[in-house]
């Protein structure tokens, strides 16, 4: 597990080191990889771990991540997930768990 962990927390640095994102024009995206900045990765992995959700895969191959609503940051979460999983093809929604 803490092997899991730090490869998103490499990934996620990547995409934030990166000036070249494509999807910086975007207000949403600027305001998750702030927070990141701001908080740390760690606490950023933590809360993850800590979200009740669903993971959707089919033939081993993750495809979609359902994210519980009622978690209080749900939607920055969704946002940075969605940045940082959209090279890799996995949808991450928030809804019914």
């Amino acid at each position: 597990m803490q092997q899991k962990a730090a490869q998103m927390i490499e990934a996620f640095q990547q995409v934030t080191a990166e000036d070249d994102i494509k999807i910086q024009h975007d207000a949403n995206i600027q305001l998750a990889i702030k927070s990141i900045k701001e908080r740390g990765m760690k606490r950023f992995v933590a809360q993850i771990f800590a979200l009740d959700g669903t993971i959707i895969s089919n033939k081993g191959q993750i495809q979609r991540i359902v994210l519980n609503p009622l978690y209080p940051i749900v939607d920055r979460i969704r946002i940075a997930l969605q940045a940082l999983l959209q090279t890799y093809q996995i949808a991450v929604v928030v809804g019914k768990t």
